[in-house]
């Protein structure tokens, strides 16, 4: 079992008791993973304590012509170091079937460099992806 507040993908979230589960439209959004950014190298620009968990309206991809497009199929929530201690294990909802559940599992830090891929689209946003001219790559 994956203690509460630690780093991990899947399984339940753990949310302070005031949140709400999110919804896109009348869709339960999945739990994809949380984030405790204590273990986050100090260099990142991000805040040094708190918990990010991310969520995407996986249901609504198969259901819902609305979903494409919209970036409001995914959310993250910030929950600030102060309110960390009011945290608890949440159950997903009933109505996310176990193939919209994401398993659970711990997230390890590895200190490495992780470069993208020639054919990235990110690569290929800034002009810099592969184009099949070996005398410009």
């Amino acid at each position: 079992m994956i203690p509460i507040g630690e780093s991990k993908v899947g399984g339940n979230p753990d949310l302070t008791d005031d949140m709400e589960w999110p919804l896109w439209k009348d869709y339960d959004m999945t739990f994809i993973a949380q984030i405790n950014l204590a273990d986050c190298p100090v260099n990142m620009s991000l805040p040094q304590e708190g918990l990010l968990s991310f969520f995407y309206a996986a249901k609504a991809m198969y259901e819902d012509d609305d979903f494409y497009n919209d970036p409001h199929t995914c959310r993250v929530i910030y929950i600030d170091s102060e309110r960390l201690s009011n945290i608890s294990r949440r159950i997903n909802p009933n109505h996310l079937t176990d193939s919209e559940i994401m398993k659970p599992n711990k997230i390890l830090y590895e200190e490495g460099i992780s470069l993208p891929t020639a054919e990235s689209a990110y690569l290929k946003s800034l002009g810099l992806g592969w184009n099949g001219n070996r005398d410009q790559y």
